[in-house]
């Protein structure tokens, strides 16, 4: 059954998925990253957040039709494909403690795993 609201605590999921994927593009802006790594970065972060709003207000599903499925594997192929990079840089990463340079990569996906249920029901929905 599809809500017609977002509940409080997806609401509070959204705005911490936002604010951890907005640090993590100023982070790669800051850093000198190349521009296609922080815009994929921007690009599957606004992608899933648009797709988990669509769960609960269906307009935003049936105005993006097939392009729906289309941003959610993209987006997750960019994670995918990221993920790897992510897990090394948290290991070379001199500021972060033995235990943080293991924890950082298992925080991460543990906040994208809800999105990305959320986001696929909508997607293939």
């Amino acid at each position: 059954m599809i809500h017609a609201h977002i509940h409080l605590l997806g609401s509070v999921y959204l705005a911490l998925f936002a604010a951890v994927g907005g640090v993590s593009v100023y982070s790669a802006f800051r850093d000198g990253l190349r521009p296609w790594r922080w815009l994929g970065d921007t690009f599957a972060s606004l992608s899933l957040i648009y797709l988990f709003i669509s769960y609960w207000h269906r307009g935003l599903r049936d105005v993006s039709g097939i392009i729906g499925p289309m941003l959610f594997m993209l987006a997750l192929g960019w994670e995918i494909m990221e993920l790897p990079r992510e897990i090394r840089e948290a290991q070379a990463n001199p500021e972060l403690s033995p235990l943080e340079k293991k924890v950082a990569p298992l925080l991460g996906l543990l906040i994208s795993i809800p999105i990305y249920i959320v986001a696929g029901i909508a997607a293939f929905d």
